[in-house]
């Protein structure tokens, strides 16, 4: 992985969108399992159609740079309240999405991962996988698909973009 410059990550985004490849990022916590970093927040940009991968290192979540990037990625409409999913597809997304309501409404900051078929991070390789790291509980919510799980992204994004930075 190499390491950029914070205002670059959109740019990369929006020219890997433009030019039809495949990617997504990640938002990485200082405590989460998958950082390197036990001190700072880490963005993960993947772009898997030409094996290149891109981090930044910054020290609060970057979630209105999160928002243009899912928006980017999955389409403006997925983190509007008047859109909302259907019901879960996959058990575990209850969980997730009522432990995800209980810590919006308590203020408790909480990530979740959207790990695409071959994500670099993602140990269901070839399967879609939605993991919620609930710290409080010391619990590791699982949910893997064969297909992109549309709606059940829909409902864990909004819950997400919903925190306050």
């Amino acid at each position: 992985m190499e390491e950029i410059d914070l205002k670059e990550v959109l740019t990369k985004a929006k020219e890997w969108q433009t030019a039809e490849k495949r990617w997504h990022f990640h938002m990485l916590t200082p405590d989460c399992l998958f950082n390197d970093s036990n001190d700072k927040h880490s963005l993960v940009l993947e772009n898997t159609s030409d094996d290149e991968s891109f981090f930044v290192y910054t020290d609060k979540r970057q979630l209105a740079i999160g928002k243009k990037l899912v928006q980017l990625l999955h389409g403006e409409k997925i983190l509007k309240q008047s859109d909302k999913a259907g019901p879960p597809q996959h058990p575990n997304i209850k969980k997730m999405v009522a432990r995800a309501e209980d810590m919006n409404s308590k203020k408790i900051s909480w990530h979740h991962h959207v790990f695409f078929p071959e994500c670099r991070y993602n140990d269901q390789v070839g399967r879609w996988n939605i993991v919620m790291e609930d710290k409080d509980k010391g619990e590791l919510l699982e949910a893997t698909y064969d297909t992109e799980p549309v709606e059940d992204l829909k409902e864990i994004e909004r819950l997400y973009y919903e925190q306050k930075e």
